[in-house]
């Protein structure tokens, strides 16, 4: 084992023990931090500096497995900017008009995905939410069960002012 993969394991397991969760006294974690914070030092690195991922025991993770994960996520995230063009092309084109009628039809429950996308695109800036809006839709979002006919009413409207501003069509 090489002097940097023995420096890097060290100070691997000095952070570790600076979880919370690991269960030390407050004298390990205090040494844990001051010993690596030297290391740190006298390596001229930050904690910035570091990249290492290491799991809940202070163990380093397997950078093939990390790669995998991410690798995985990029294909969900550029399918789903496939699909996405295709609805915004479906309600350009007039198709998808009514959408959002439709997502409240018959069973009045809440959508939460329906409710979590307009408060995404309020945190974009896409779309403005006013006065009790972003409380209304915070409150539905986590919400179980139905709701009463005027919050159903309210919402809908929400949702059809967002998919006529954006254009975006809300996830079913």
């Amino acid at each position: 084992m090489g002097k940097e993969d023995q420096f890097r394991r060290r100070l691997v397991g000095l952070l570790g023990k600076l979880d919370p969760l690991a269960g030390n006294n407050d004298d390990e974690v205090l040494h844990a931090a001051r010993a690596a914070s030297a290391m740190l030092r006298g390596a001229d690195l930050r904690l910035t500096d570091l990249g290492v991922a290491v799991d809940g025991e202070g163990r380093l993770l397997d950078s093939g497995k990390l790669l995998d994960a991410a690798r995985a996520l990029k294909a969900e995230r550029d399918s789903l900017a496939i699909e996405n063009a295709h609805l915004k092309r479906q309600t350009a084109n007039g198709e998808a008009n009514g959408f959002a009628a439709q997502l409240w039809q018959s069973t009045g429950t809440v959508s939460n995905k329906t409710t979590r996308w307009l408060l995404d695109l309020e945190a974009q800036g896409l779309v403005s939410l006013r006065g009790k809006e972003p409380d209304f839709s915070r409150n539905c979002a986590g919400w179980r069960g139905s709701l009463t006919s005027p919050q159903q009413t309210w919402l809908q409207d929400i949702t059809e002012r967002a998919v006529a501003q954006t254009g975006m069509t809300p996830p079913a």
